[in-house]
This record gives structure tokens, sequence and C-alpha cells, in this order.
């Protein structure tokens, strides 16, 4: 079967990075906020929007 060497390397460093932390979603979502902050980009949160009646959304519901 063909390796995708690219994929694989991801995926190394994906888990060499996911191991610093016990691989705890929690503190790597609190590290990559942090991260986050400190790349000197503005973070914008988006407000939720309210849903019109009569939406498609049977999709969610699953």
């Amino acid at each position: 079967m063909w390796k995708d060497t690219i994929v694989e390397e991801i995926y190394k460093y994906r888990d060499e990075y996911a191991k610093q932390f016990n691989y705890d979603i929690h503190l790597i979502c609190q590290d990559v906020r942090k991260k986050q902050g400190e790349g000197g980009r503005r973070v914008v949160t988006l407000k939720a929007r309210q849903l019109k009646q009569g939406s498609n959304v049977g999709w969610l519901e699953r």
C-alpha cells in the first residue's frame, strides 16, 4: 500500500505534541489558546446566530 510521507510526518508531529500533554485534550486546547493569544493577531469571537423559523436543521438532530 502506498504511504503519503507528508501525512505520516504530520501524524508524527501531532503525536509528539499531544504526548507533551499526556494526550489530555483540555490541556492541549489550553496551550493552543495561549499560543493564539501570543500570536499578535486579533482574536474575534462571534455571537451565535438565531436560526430562522422553519429552517431545515434536521441534519443537526442525529
